[in-house]
């Protein structure tokens, strides 16, 4: 019986662990692609984003 318990709990813990890395990831992915945005040259855009899209970044 205690086996299960430390099992449940171990589920927990993985559990709670995964959901907190995917959103710190989702979160961090997010933070980084706005600044590269923002700061971002237009060098950066054309090869990350290919030219046919056309990036014009407003600097400021």
């Amino acid at each position: 019986m205690r086996c299960f318990y430390l099992l449940s709990d171990l589920e927990r813990v993985i559990r709670l662990v995964f959901q907190g890395t995917s959103f710190v990831l989702f979160l961090a992915f997010f933070v980084g692609t706005e600044t590269a945005l923002k700061t971002g040259s237009h060098a950066l855009g054309r090869t990350t984003f290919g030219t046919p899209l056309g990036f014009q970044i407003p600097r400021g």
